[in-house]
């Protein structure tokens, strides 16, 4: 392949690179959003044990699976994080080989295009998966967070149930 004639691959290979650098970059801010979030839940159940309400044993486990269940919300985003740390920093890299493929073209220096070319693929593949990794922790950790929302749910539920039944039991209607 002639680079020097037909510089459209190297150019598609930069393009989808910034591209997919802007893709990574969004869902890295959005999920360090979301890490934020699930560290303020923590910290607003954790706040509980520290004013020392709730002594019900009841309501102590119910507390205790919440904590756990941010643990394992926050170990999710953690290595969502992570994976998009590694697609970012993997097309920055390819773009930045991409443009010395571009700058070696000049130079006439076939094969090492054709390796810098190569290589700058096979990165982006790496980066593609840790993108596709990212996403995968981030829709294991909805689904938990669905889970707990259930659970939360649930107990609510039974306690407006249980606040309704004590109220009608006191009026004065019956």
């Amino acid at each position: 392949m002639d680079f020097a004639t037909n510089p459209l691959p190297l150019m598609t290979l930069l393009l989808a690179c910034a591209v997919l650098t802007t893709a990574s970059c969004v869902a890295f801010i959005g999920t360090g959003y979301h890490y934020q979030r699930i560290v303020e839940q923590f910290q607003d159940i954790s706040g509980v044990f520290d004013l020392g309400i709730d002594d019900d044993p009841a309501a102590l486990q119910r507390k205790l699976r919440q904590v756990r269940a941010s643990e394992g919300q926050a170990a999710l985003v953690i290595r969502a994080l992570n994976c998009f740390y590694a697609a970012i920093t993997g097309f920055g890299l390819s773009s930045l080989i991409t443009l010395l493929s571009a700058v070696l073209v000049f130079s006439r220096l076939e094969h090492a295009v054709l390796f810098c070319f190569a290589t700058a693929l096979i990165i982006d593949a790496f980066g593609a998966l840790a993108m596709i990794g990212g996403a995968t922790m981030l829709f294991r950790e909805a689904r938990f967070a669905f889970r707990a929302f259930q659970e939360k749910s649930g107990f609510f539920t039974q306690q407006a149930r249980q606040i309704v039944l004590r109220n009608s039991e006191l009026s004065p209607d019956r």
